[in-house]
């Protein structure tokens, strides 16, 4: 979700710089303590966290 409200702010801007350097601080933090880093979890289906938070910090 959080993806998705970043892309958005690049077509209409409504956050704030502070914010969303803020916000891909936080991505860095979790991702940098992630343990499980699997694409595919057998029995539980896809987790891909790596992908989600590149995909949240991308820059355009």
């Amino acid at each position: 979700m959080l993806a998705l409200i970043l892309a958005r702010n690049l077509h209409r801007y409504f956050l704030s710089k502070d914010s969303i350097e803020a916000c891909q601080t936080k991505l860095r933090t979790y991702i940098s303590s992630e343990k499980d880093v699997r694409g595919y979890v057998p029995g539980k289906g896809w987790a891909y966290s790596v992908a989600h938070v590149s995909d949240a910090i991308e820059k355009p």
